[in-house]
């Protein structure tokens, strides 16, 4: 034992002196006379922390750096284990102890940038994670990182070049095919990213996510059997977990897949039957597959939670105004405006309430009505003079709508100059332009005062944008 413990205060003394090389055989000689095969157990170590077993393999190689703190393999470990528990003082330790020996580590290099990364410095995280692979260009760990940073950091040219180095050094990574797969997607090149990412499920062939994303793209590619098919594979695999059932439910939303979301959604309500959100996502489904009973149902429910919430009573209004019962629509809008608490609430409310309206009078004058019904058309007016003024910028449906009650009420000078107030600023590729002009058009050929005043404003070149 003596031996041992005069062996082990040498190497201390060397390590003191910063003589890394003779500290090292000194401390390696002191374990070997305690019967400790440190070589040994560092093989142990990687294969606990390749494993998956971090704080088992970090045991280990603590045990190993008490025995010999020049252990550059222990130092690497600790590192690695201390970023995955996301323990970065101790990771910092850790290698300000190795870069004291060895300074141009190109491994300690990659996992400083891992660190600067954990930090928030990105621009210290490439630096070294550039030098790293500069020192050593066949590190799959520094060239992979690299790339996945310059994506992160929006340089998705650069990035593409850097994972396309990661894909010759290792050609069965998936997570280098579904970042190349990201790069082509960011790129707008939706057919490689497509096979980028099937191929990544060929490799990996249990991962839910990767699944799913390749089903969102699929749909941006109007794929959807081929999105319904990879949606179900993402789901089998995860027990159709919440997360991954609502990214589902949202691209067949999107994509107006409703008879095949539909499925997904009840999953969801299975699940979380008294969830505000989901019962309202529900009711659009059900509406849109024509099950309005089902619908009905599910925005009764979310009143019951939430009753004195704006949207219930929003969608119900849009339920019964898609089945053309005025009526009732009429009456859950009121309720939903009631219940508005911020301007953009109340200009949906109050809009969709006077849209309501002025289909209501129209159904009346088809059915020769008209004459009998009291007029709703002066509330109608009158709500839209207040909703264009709750309207977003750039926001002009509800404008065109007052125009279209002003022209049906005979107040042809005000629709008039709506519609110019249209026809200003919205692009003329729209349709609302074009529905705009048509009315214009069909208004100053009716009005001789507001189709001279059009002609002067025309020949002194501040016309509209239709002249």
């Amino acid at each position: 034992m003596q031996k041992h413990a005069d062996t082990y205060q040498k190497a201390q003394e060397e390590l003191k002196s910063r003589r890394f090389s003779a500290a090292r055989q000194l401390f390696l000689e002191a374990a070997s006379l305690q019967g400790l095969d440190l070589p040994s157990l560092i093989t142990q170590a990687q294969r606990l922390l390749d494993g998956g077993d971090i704080k088992a393999a970090l045991q280990l190689y603590l045990q190993i750096f008490e025995h010999n703190p020049t252990d550059i393999d222990a130092l690497l470990g600790l590192t690695k284990g201390a970023l995955f528990l996301h323990q970065l003082e101790d990771a910092n330790a850790y290698l300000s102890a190795l870069f004291a020996m060895d300074p141009q580590h190109p491994q300690a290099l990659t996992l400083r940038g891992l660190l600067a990364e954990a930090n928030g410095q990105l621009e210290d995280a490439l630096a070294d994670l550039s030098l790293a692979v500069s020192l050593t260009p066949s590190s799959f760990l520094a060239v992979y990182n690299l790339g996945r940073l310059q994506f992160d950091t929006g340089n998705v040219e650069l990035a593409m070049e850097t994972l396309s180095d990661a894909l010759e050094i290792s050609q069965d990574s998936s997570d280098v095919f579904y970042l190349l797969g990201l790069c082509f997607a960011r790129s707008g090149k939706s057919d490689d990213a497509i096979a980028h990412f099937e191929k990544a499920t060929t490799i990996l062939q249990d991962d839910a996510d990767l699944w799913m994303t390749l089903g969102e793209f699929y749909c941006d590619v109007y794929r959807f059997d081929d999105a319904i098919v990879a949606f179900d594979k993402s789901l089998s695999l995860c027990q159709a977990a919440a997360p991954l059932l609502e990214r589902a439910c949202a691209a067949c939303a999107r994509f107006g897949l409703f008879d095949e979301g539909v499925g997904y959604i009840e999953q969801l309500l299975e699940a979380q039957p008294d969830d505000f959100r989901m019962l309202l996502n529900a009711s659009l489904f059900y509406v849109m597959t024509g099950d309005f009973d089902e619908s009905e149902a599910c925005l009764q429910r979310a009143m019951e939670i939430k009753p004195h919430h704006w949207e219930p009573g929003f969608l119900m209004g849009n339920l019964y105004r898609s089945i053309e019962l005025y009526d009732e629509a009429e009456e859950w809008y009121r309720v939903s405006v009631s219940h508005a608490k911020r301007p953009i609430q109340e200009f949906q409310a109050l809009g969709n309430l006077a849209v309501t309206l002025m289909e209501k009078q129209a159904m009346w004058d088809e059915e020769g009505l008209g004459d009998e019904q009291e007029s709703v058309m002066e509330e109608a007016v009158t709500l839209l003079e207040r909703v264009v003024k709750l309207a977003p910028p750039k926001e002009y449906r509800f404008h065109y709508n007052l125009a279209l009650a002003y022209a049906s009420l005979d107040r042809s000078r005000k629709a008039g100059a709506v519609l110019e107030h249209i026809l200003k600023d919205v692009p003329p590729s729209s349709e609302l332009f074009e529905l705009a002009g048509d009315v214009r058009k069909h208004i100053l050929s009716k009005v001789p005062s507001l189709r001279a005043r059009q002609k002067r404003r025309i020949k002194r070149g501040v016309g509209g944008s239709g002249a």
